[in-house]
């Protein structure tokens, strides 16, 4: 697909390229998961500070606003330090009204973090405005105090970090807000910077926490008057900084910095999705790319892959070709050499292991874990437990109360279209409200630019939809694709190829909301999911919005106004224990009948297929093993399903 337009944040929404040549240089970056040890006690720690005492230890906070670049600095555009008596206190993150109000998970963050907060600065918490202390564009450096590094050529500088990306300096969409500098005059020049983040996409962050480990040899190696900074040097968001420390480079050190599930591209699929239907799935081709963060070079160095489920039970495995040497301070892509099928419906975490002939000295970041959801029904380009959720809908652009989001299907076999669910960003002050419209369609993308296109490709598409409280509470909806609509009829099979789910935002002016959680695991390629207010913009996301295919709808989730006019249930006891009695009726004989019990989040908890002689039956479903809570149970026959939620109490 041609790159067009990129989705622009609501004060300053602009136009921009997906991809860009840094000016800088940028630094190889290691985001890893939680599979990390947030201590390397193996390695010499030359320097460290965990922000305990906020800046008493030596750091200064300096701001500058706009051209300024004298002594002179500006004290309320700067990095905060959120402690444990401070206003706000640890427990809050940004508090501006577009970023992320989780504060920093950093391994010492019960002791306090440092943050630059521009999008608070701006704005105060309030969409739309210039309220805030000090308005955007934003320039403040978090200096250390001066740092010994004679006799230590090799180090590298690890710190754990949050960011949300929207613009760099003069508000240019193509480069990142954040960087490092270096001096080694004890400040008085700063002769080397770098590039931090360049591959965030606009709107979308990293994983929180993400661990940070550059090679600063070239910068501050055998410096005795060393000095790093932090610079925020851009527009909005927010910059999260914990647990800085300067390392020795050990000899040995692999890291996996990068991973992809690669699908078979020869049947015109592009995307990783998080959530794939057993009918529309590709064999997967894992890769990852392995950075030698160590001194010397690493002979015979392999990559391992291993799907497993939730019992731990092994679905695959599979190992890379053996690269006889990988130099110091360099990377590879390697893949493994045999394609995962995925022949089996089930939830399941993919691991990414590199090792070599050498023992590693930092061993927490050899793996890489992902999600992976092989379903039976159910796409979506979102996993199914987000490390990192977002949210997008009405009234949260500035001049547009109603929006549309899409996001895009690569449909590789032909399959029949049901219903779309979709997670909804609920509670506090801004979560969706009962009363907000909906509606969605499927459309085909416009063959001029590859985005949602108009009426006349609409392939099928669902009535209008009204949020119910019961929804909200819920927090999610699941809304029909009927096979008629208008009295006209709807083709609902889609035939291979690329189609858009497009989701019609109303407010009823303003007077409700509707937002849509989008998923921030993983960025994604500008084309995943988009946003329409005045024109298209990219997301950068996954927004969590399923397909759900054929009968099957596992995983799905119910919407109070999905019920099936011939076909009705009852449920009782409500609350239950052992059992649950569920009556059936419908206008005809049902003949073979299924049930599934899913449980608040759409997981499914148990199933069963049956077969109804007459009507008016019961059906006695077994709650054994199921531990208490609030619970959906969905009756599908050939006329259709239904749905009724329940309590399990035991």
């Amino acid at each position: 697909m041609a790159s067009l337009l990129a989705f622009g944040q609501a004060v300053q929404a602009q136009s921009l390229r997906p991809s860009y040549v840094p000016a800088l240089r940028s630094a190889q970056e290691n985001p890893v998961t939680g599979t990390v040890s947030a201590d390397n006690t193996e390695v010499a720690v030359l320097f460290t500070e965990d922000f305990a005492t906020g800046l008493t230890t030596g750091w200064l906070s300096l701001g500058y606003s706009f051209s300024n670049n004298t002594a002179v600095h500006d004290t309320t555009g700067v990095w905060e330090y959120r402690g444990t008596a401070t206003t706000p206190t640890r427990a809050t993150g940004s508090r501006g009204a577009y970023g992320s109000a989780a504060p920093l998970a950093s391994p010492s963050t019960a002791n306090g973090f440092m943050i630059f907060d521009s999008d608070w600065l701006d704005n105060a918490g309030a969409a739309g405005t210039t309220n805030g202390i000090f308005n955007s564009p934003h320039r403040g450096m978090l200096v250390s105090p001066t740092i010994n590094l004679t006799g230590n050529n090799f180090v590298n500088l690890e710190f754990y970090q949050y960011y949300r990306r929207f613009a760099g300096p003069g508000a240019s969409q193509t480069v990142p807000a954040t960087y490092v500098l270096f001096s080694i005059d004890g400040g008085t020049t700063w002769s080397d910077t770098i590039m931090l983040n360049s591959g965030i996409a606009v709107n979308a962050a990293t994983t929180n926490p993400s661990l940070q480990r550059i090679n600063v040899s070239n910068e501050i190696g055998n410096a005795a008057n060393a000095k790093i900074a932090f610079l925020f040097n851009g527009d909005y968001y927010t910059w999260m900084i914990d647990d800085v420390k300067i390392t020795e480079i050990p000899n040995n050190d692999l890291t996996v910095s990068s991973t992809v599930m690669l699908p078979d591209t020869a049947n015109g699929r592009t995307l990783e999705y998080g959530t794939l239907p057993i009918q529309n799935k590709t064999p997967l081709t894992f890769q990852a790319r392995i950075r030698n963060n160590g001194k010397v070079a690493q002979n015979n160095v392999r990559l391992n892959v291993t799907v497993a489920d939730t019992s731990g039970n092994t679905l695959f495995t599979g190992q890379s070709a053996q690269l006889a040497s990988l130099a110091a301070f360099t990377d590879t892509l390697l893949s493994v050499t045999t394609n995962y099928p995925a022949t089996t419906v089930v939830y399941s975490r993919v691991t990414f292991s590199t090792l070599s002939d050498s023992t590693d000295e930092v061993p927490g970041d050899n793996q890489f874990v992902r999600q992976l959801s092989v379903t039976d029904s159910v796409m979506s380009p979102a996993v199914a437990v987000p490390a990192s959720q977002g949210f997008l809908g009405t009234s949260q652009f500035t001049g547009s109360v109603d929006v549309s989001l899409a996001s895009l299907f690569e449909i590789v076999n032909q399959d029949t279209v049901t219903s779309t669910t979709v997670r909804l960003n609920v509670g506090g002050t801004g979560g969706t409200q009962a009363g907000s419209l909906v509606q969605f369609s499927i459309r085909t993308p416009n063959p001029a630019d590859g985005l949602p296109g108009d009426l006349s490709t609409i392939v099928v598409e669902s009535d209008i939809y009204t949020i119910s409280q019961e929804d909200v509470d819920l927090g999610f909806i699941r809304v029909d694709f009927p096979a008629e609509l208008g009295g006209l009829p709807q083709n609902r099979i889609l035939a291979p190829g690329d189609y858009w789910l497009q989701a019609d935002l109303y407010s009823n002016n303003g007077t409700t909301r509707v937002r849509f959680l989008d998923d921030l695991t993983f960025t994604q390629p500008w084309f995943t999911s988009v946003l329409y207010t005045s024109q298209w913009y990219n997301n950068g996301n996954a927004l969590r919005m399923s397909l759900n295919m054929a009968d099957a709808v596992a995983g799905g989730g119910q919407s109070v106004q999905n019920l099936q006019k011939d076909l009705k249930i009852n449920v009782y006891p409500n609350p239950a224990q052992n059992f649950l009695n569920v009556a059936v009726s419908a206008d005809d004989r049902l003949g073979r009948i299924s049930y599934e019990v899913l449980d608040i989040t759409g997981r499914m908890v148990s199933s069963e297929a049956t077969v109804i002689n007459g009507n008016n039956e019961v059906l006695a479903v077994n709650l054994a093993g199921i531990q208490n809570g609030v619970y959906s149970i969905v009756v599908k026959t050939s006329k259709g399903y239904n749905t009724s939620r329940f309590v399990v109490a035991q």
